[in-house]
């Protein structure tokens, strides 16, 4: 998700076993119930690509947030909180500078990157 975190308020947390069976299995390292203090528009993946005019023959590629991968069935987000949309192509010295993906990164790999505004 992508929001402004002081817009969140957090209702109910979920940690015990017993309490997070009711979740099944994507719930099983914990659950946040919370909701928005204010009204705000959180957008599916395929509307923020609308928004900022990503073509559609670039929709099918992998997407990252901030250079970080996502569950693109789990995005949300409020565009207010997006500078861009960028297109990557994963090189050489992306894979050399970033250790901590390496083992996920695949050279020549196409991915769209939302930077996140600071």
């Amino acid at each position: 998700m992508i929001l402004d975190l002081n817009n969140l308020k957090i209702l109910e947390t979920y940690t015990d076993s017993t309490q997070l069976e009711q979740f099944g299995e994507k719930g099983r390292a914990g659950v946040i119930i919370a909701e928005l203090k204010t009204k705000t528009p959180l957008l599916r993946l395929e509307e923020v690509l609308g928004y900022f005019q990503v073509p559609a023959s670039r929709h099918h590629l992998k997407v990252l947030i901030d250079k970080k991968f996502i569950n693109r069935e789990l995005f949300l987000a409020d565009v207010k909180q997006i500078e861009k949309i960028e297109y990557l192509e994963v090189t050489q010295q992306d894979i050399l500078l970033s250790p901590f993906y390496k083992n996920e990164w695949v050279l020549g790999e196409k991915y769209l990157n939302i930077v996140t505004k600071d």
